[in-house]
């Protein structure tokens, strides 16, 4: 069964919803819905309005089961919805509108920024936790109906295939893009918090390599390999949820975020404080911490200090240390000539340069002196 024909689908939405929403455009048809962009003329607002015209039982069955699912669940993250109903030959579900696109059409244009990433799992994770706790596990989330907004962040707009509706799908209807399920739900099982683990490891190497993952998930390429900036606590997070026995992935998206999050660091916080990582530098030497909060603040940007150089405008000349120029007026490091740097002091909203002087809060006192270079 083909689409419905546009003209004649925009003026049966008319006829059904038009006295509540002012259709505006149609912005995609297949054979099991259509939708539109509407606006609400009570609420004055925009909204996303999807239409089932076909009239037999198991298909408009799953069509709002679907819709009671989402109802189930509110989460920023995942598709609201606002009404559903049916008119005559037809049934409807108005939910909020989704500035964005989907993140198939997004990876066309090549593999997401890493703070993207970043961003793009918290979204996802944190909405299938969401969901998971309302007992919905949602089995297949795919490229195409994951909305990415200009800021980057994502939102689910399809669990036509949750668990929820499971028990009304009708008989032949087989999800597509199964490389994006767990091995254990794609024989129709209801599967758990873990299988949707493993379609969050399925989107996330999807968006940090621009490739789908392998059917088979014993053949799935490391991320580094196909981008060679690619965090590796992220490319460690991924390739665990993407392990083929269940037992071996992470527990709950929970767990997955907080693994995720321990490595790359708070999402809550988009800016690294320069501070705390040159203090690493003269006290530990912990390079591979520094080098992880580079990762992070730098994004995509972070391949290009091998071109640089080590000893180029971020790095000790004398022994190529990287350290903060912007933040240092000598080329040094403390182990060349640790009297050859002005001291940078800050309490709360006050921090500035001293040379030998003293800088005062309500509370404490410190005085910081450094030699002649």
């Amino acid at each position: 069964m083909t689409a419905p024909d546009p003209v004649a689908a925009f003026q049966a939405a008319e006829t059904a919803v038009g006295t509540r929403y002012k259709v505006e455009r149609l912005v995609a048809a297949n054979r099991e819905r259509v939708l539109f962009l509407a606006v609400d003329r009570v609420l004055k607002r925009r909204v996303s309005l999807r239409l089932n015209f076909y009239s037999d039982e198991p298909t408009r069955a799953w069509f709002l089961r679907e819709a009671e699912a989402l109802g189930q669940l509110d989460h920023p993250a995942i598709r609201h919805v606002y009404d559903v109903g049916e008119a005559g030959t037809l049934a409807y579900r108005v939910g909020n509108w989704i500035d964005g696109e989907g993140l198939q059409e997004a990876v066309q244009r090549g593999p997401r920024p890493i703070p993207t990433v970043h961003t793009l799992a918290r979204d996802l994770l944190s909405a299938m936790e969401h969901a998971h706790a309302r007992g919905i596990v949602l089995r297949r989330v795919v490229p195409a109906s994951l909305i990415v907004s200009p800021a980057g962040r994502g939102t689910i707009t399809d669990v036509r295939f949750s668990s929820w509706t499971l028990p009304v799908i009708p008989a032949g209807a087989t999800p597509t893009q199964q490389a994006f399920m767990a091995p254990e739900v794609r024989d129709a099982t209801a599967g758990d918090p873990v299988s949707d683990v493993y379609t969050a490891g399925g989107i996330l190497y999807y968006a940090i390599t621009a490739q789908e993952p392998p059917l088979d998930a014993r053949e799935i390429r490391r991320p580094l390999e196909l981008r060679p900036n690619c965090p590796r606590a992220l490319e460690r997070v991924i390739l665990r949820a993407l392990r083929p026995a269940p037992e071996d992935r992470y527990l709950t998206a929970a767990e997955m975020l907080e693994d995720f999050a321990s490595e790359a660091g708070t999402f809550e916080t988009p800016v690294v404080t320069p501070f705390a990582g040159v203090a690493a530098l003269v006290e530990g030497e912990d390079r591979a911490r520094w080098e992880k909060r580079l990762r992070r603040a730098l994004g995509d940007d972070y391949e290009l200090l091998g071109q640089l150089g080590q000893a180029g405008s971020g790095g000790c000349t004398g022994c190529a240390t990287s350290i903060w120029s912007a933040r240092w007026r000598s080329r040094s490091c403390t182990r060349c000539s640790p009297r050859s740097r002005r001291c940078w002091s800050g309490s709360g909203a006050r921090r500035s340069w001293r040379r030998g002087s003293t800088i005062r809060t309500s509370s404490t006192s410190t005085t910081s002196r450094a030699g002649r270079a």
